[in-house]
């Protein structure tokens, strides 16, 4: 039974690799739960990405009658299907990304369908982090507080400040310190199987995998603790080196104006050192054209990082 049990085994890890090859899947070993990110968006949501457009409040990943098609076939396979909804502030709009969360109700395995730019329980999209970290690693001033004005200026989320920074590039340190990679993260389009393909192999995923465990073997990945916070940003400079540098020139070179404070009394100042105070100067963005332009190519060159990281280490980079 035992050498039957072994072969029942192997079998399973082997049909997972073969389920999971080229396909961006990021595990949470805490929750028992997959999560399966898609690189094609339908049109009003990759609209809602490249514009800040949006006819609803609420998003799904797929097409109505697509996702019924979807839904239909897992039921009747024996899986579990259910909506979960995720709030997102993106260029003014604070809208409601709908996704499906399919699961085998005989080992209570998950897997969540997520757009690619959509981080599990975190308001903003993926993108914004990444480029608030990345600014500040390679901005002169390395100032928290500018990195997330420039932020909140090129993706419009005004709830942006940098408290969210801090806490994401301590994050994000650890992760690409727990990925142990010997290349930058690829900025170029990796092979990924289309949307069909992907949502075909979750059947096999789920009859194949019992827990999250088994899966973290399959894809040949480390689990338990991610390892203490480091204390400098080497492993960041390096993971997003790759991503151009002409696209954090988002400022306007304008020098802060000192001022020369005024003496309020009545009767003649005495003779002293004078004392200036620094008056901050509004900041002065690039036009909107170029601020438009920025995004864009960032966000072409986060959604190859992004799917990098979850195909050849299954993990978010935030």
């Amino acid at each position: 039974m035992r050498m039957i049990a072994q072969s029942v085994t192997v079998i399973q890890q082997e049909v997972l690799k073969n389920v999971l090859s080229n396909i961006p899947v990021v595990l949470v070993c805490s929750e028992n739960e997959a999560f399966i990110l898609i690189k094609d968006l339908h049109e009003e949501l990759e609209n809602f990405i490249l514009t800040g457009r949006i006819s609803a409040n609420e998003i799904s990943i797929f097409h109505s009658a697509y996702e019924r098609e979807l839904i239909a076939q897992w039921r009747s396979a024996g899986f579990e299907c259910k909506y979960r909804n995720q709030s997102l502030e993106y260029m003014h709009h604070k809208v409601t990304i709908k996704y499906i969360q399919v699961s085998n109700p005989q080992t209570n395995m998950k897997v969540s369908i997520l757009p690619w730019f959509l981080l599990s329980g975190r308001p903003y999209p993926i993108f914004a982090y990444v480029y608030a970290i990345w600014h500040y690693i390679n901005s002169e001033q390395k100032s928290m507080q500018l990195s997330a004005a420039v932020v909140r200026e090129i993706f419009g989320i005004s709830s942006f400040h940098k408290s969210t920074l801090s806490r994401n590039i301590r994050a994000m340190e650890q992760l690409i310190s727990d990925f142990q990679m010997d290349k930058p993260l690829f900025v170029e389009e990796p092979d990924t199987l289309s949307v069909a393909d992907v949502v075909s192999r979750i059947p096999d995923l789920l009859n194949n995998c019992p827990t999250i465990e088994s899966l973290t073997k399959a894809c040949g990945v480390k689990t338990g603790r991610l390892p203490l916070p480091i204390r400098h940003t080497d492993v960041l400079s390096y993971a997003l080196s790759p991503i151009p540098q002409k696209l954090s020139k988002v400022i306007k070179s304008l020098a802060p104006v000192r001022k020369q404070s005024r003496d309020l009394r009545k009767r003649p100042s005495r003779n002293r050192a004078k004392k200036y105070r620094l008056v901050q100067r509004t900041l002065v963005f690039e036009e909107s054209w170029r601020i438009k332009q920025i995004r864009l190519e960032f966000i072409a060159v986060c959604k190859n990082i992004v799917l990098d990281a979850a195909i050849t280490y299954h993990r978010f980079i935030i």
